[in-house]
């Protein structure tokens, strides 16, 4: 089998100028939609759509589409199965973590149109983690400034887009540990689980992977990658016990199979003072 390998896309006509800390995601199986960043001079608040399924590729400006989001960086963007983007949190033009959410949809006459989500985040927050299951946006970690994070209490929030509603799960703890107090992490969702993978807690750079179960839909739970939640969606996804076990053997080195404390090692920098 040949192996994947990068190349460079060639874009016809102007596109998103250089910029750093935005956002990129993939809509409807179709569209890339690139917003906001930093251009090293200023916070940005444009938007860009490319659709993938039209060549030659171009990148097409977002304007005049609804309520706006203010520009920002170090935001989040994630896409819903249907194709509803949710914009989230991040950073503004003063410096102050934003706690609102913005949906992004395209009709089908090829318009694309901004709206606020109702309510607000319970805490302000940039370089944090969101990502769906199902309809629920699952916000993990993020700074607030001054080199500190969210609070514990809020560090794992929810919005449930069919209902419009803010939720705070009450975080599942690994021996009291704060364990989803972090920033600059990497987050993915595989069925009903959200796994969370690194990141900076202060100056302590992190090597752990958390795995969580929203399988309830009410309450997001911290749980041990061999829980037996997880043993029964491979077994589902894979048709038996067998390939189930061999699929999580073969997933061993990537999972951690053990939830583990973070082996602290001095980072770089700081996480509210990145520009």
């Amino acid at each position: 089998m040949e192996r994947p390998r990068w190349h460079r896309v060639l874009v016809q006509g102007a596109g998103p100028s250089a910029r750093y800390a935005h956002t990129l995601s993939l809509v409807a199986n179709r569209f890339l939609v690139a917003m906001g960043g930093n251009d090293g001079k200023s916070t940005l608040g444009d938007a860009w759509a490319l659709d993938t399924s039209e060549k030659p590729y171009q990148w097409r400006k977002i304007t005049d589409a609804g309520e706006m989001p203010c520009p920002r960086m170090y935001a989040t963007a994630a896409a819903r199965s249907d194709g509803l983007l949710l914009l989230c949190g991040g950073r503004d033009v003063h410096g102050t973590p934003l706690a609102d959410a913005f949906g992004f949809a395209r009709h089908r006459d090829g318009r694309w149109e901004w709206h606020a989500a109702p309510g607000s985040m319970p805490a302000g927050r940039y370089q944090h983690g969101a990502v769906f299951v199902g309809t629920r946006l699952h916000i993990s970690g993020g700074a607030v400034g001054g080199g500190r994070m969210v609070d514990e209490s809020t560090s794992t929030v929810m919005l449930d887009t069919s209902g419009g509603a803010w939720i705070t799960p009450a975080p599942g703890t690994l021996a009291g540990e704060d364990v989803t107090r972090r920033c600059r992490h990497a987050v993915t969702s595989v069925g009903p689980f959200v796994f969370i993978y690194g990141g900076l807690k202060g100056s302590q750079l992190l090597d752990d992977l958390l795995l969580a179960d929203d399988a309830g839909g009410a309450e997001l739970t911290i749980c041990d990658p061999r829980a037996p939640a997880w043993s029964q969606y491979l077994n589902s996804v894979h048709g038996s016990a067998s390939a189930a076990l061999q699929a999580r053997s073969d997933q061993r080195g990537a999972l951690c199979v053990h939830l583990r404390r973070a082996q602290g090692q001095p980072a770089a920098g700081r996480p509210a003072s990145s520009r």
